[in-house]
């Protein structure tokens, strides 16, 4: 475990190194805190200069097959990482900024675990009463009812398990101590920063579409690697992500069978989370976290037309992943 967390410490300094401050479109830091990780990142990384800014990119290592490529045409952005190497393998508009859709329940999480770890008022068994507002939360839900009682980790689960944006309404709101929603969007869009997030940008917290598009949740495909690689430090978050089934309301007659969407969790070998989205203007979407032979890899795409065309690409991206580290 301790191998583990210290290996997704060094990749996301490798992430934040690849991207560059001067990357076409990219903001330069503006704080304190921003230049000295800027600095580190340089000091750090294998292919960053010895200043970390005003250097390439590192070029892509895998040249995809025409298969592949084809399919890598019909999507919006992607980035492909080894995480015990430390190396982008692949990438897309990897730092174009896009629609994440239900992939922004992996902050609304990263948040609410932080708090509890922090034991900042709140454990995974603290007691939440659902209000009327997230009760009203549409979409992929576990249909709240106002005034029922449930665990913030039972929440928890069903945010990150079946997706459920009533849940993720709920787990917000217990968070903040005046259960004020902008409160905890606010909480998201610092802790992005605090990230290196700077493209990301939150208006709520499950990830449905905004009235407009700039009103969608955003951020790039190398931004969202580094915040799952932050939540791939608890372990909770992590059991969640890799569960295929679970039930709400256990024992319940309104019992909800929970089946997480990623697909490639029993379709795809070694495949343990993290989130899917999708919304129509970001397509379909999928942060997944593979492990073969001992070594983890790491793949974010967004903007494909179905649920097939992304899975295919990803499990098929994986296996070019990994012929790719074997070597």
């Amino acid at each position: 475990m301790r191998r583990q967390l210290r290996l997704i410490a060094f990749v996301t300094i490798i992430i934040a190194a690849v991207a560059g401050s001067v990357v076409t479109g990219s903001d330069p830091p503006t704080t304190a805190a921003e230049r000295a990780h800027a600095a580190e990142s340089g000091r750090s990384a294998r292919h960053a200069g010895p200043t970390g800014i005003s250097q390439p990119k590192v070029p892509a290592m895998i040249t995809l097959p025409p298969t592949l490529r084809r399919q890598a045409a019909r999507m919006s952005a992607g980035i492909l990482l080894d995480i015990d190497g430390g190396n982008v393998l692949w990438q897309k508009n990897a730092d174009a900024p896009v629609p994440m859709a239900s992939m922004s329940k992996m902050m609304t999480a990263l948040i609410a675990v932080e708090r509890i770890k922090a034991r900042e008022y709140l454990a995974l068994e603290t007691p939440t009463t659902v209000s009327r507002a997230a009760a009203a939360i549409g979409g992929s839900q576990v249909w709240l009812a106002p005034g029922e009682v449930f665990t913030l980790g039972e929440l928890l689960q069903a945010t990150l398990v079946k997706s459920a944006n009533d849940a993720a309404h709920a787990v917000a709101e217990a968070v903040v101590p005046d259960g004020n929603i902008r409160s905890f969007v606010t909480l998201m869009n610092r802790r992005a920063r605090a990230l290196g997030m700077p493209r990301g940008r939150f208006h709520n917290v499950h990830g449905l579409p905004g009235g407009k598009p700039a009103l969608d949740n955003r951020a790039s495909c190398r931004e969202m690697s580094r915040l799952a690689l932050e939540l791939l430090k608890h372990p909770e978050a992590r059991n969640w992500c890799k569960t295929r089934v679970a039930v709400f309301r256990d024992g319940s007659e309104h019992a909800v069978e929970m089946r997480n969407p990623n697909r490639l969790l029993s379709r795809c070998e070694g495949v343990n989370g993290i989130k899917t989205g999708y919304t129509r203007r970001a397509g379909y979407c999928v942060v997944a976290t593979c492990v073969r032979h001992n070594r983890m890899l790491m793949a974010v795409v967004t903007g494909f037309r179905t649920k097939n065309d992304r899975e295919r690409f990803v499990a098929d991206l994986l296996d070019c992943g990994y012929e790719s580290v074997r070597q």
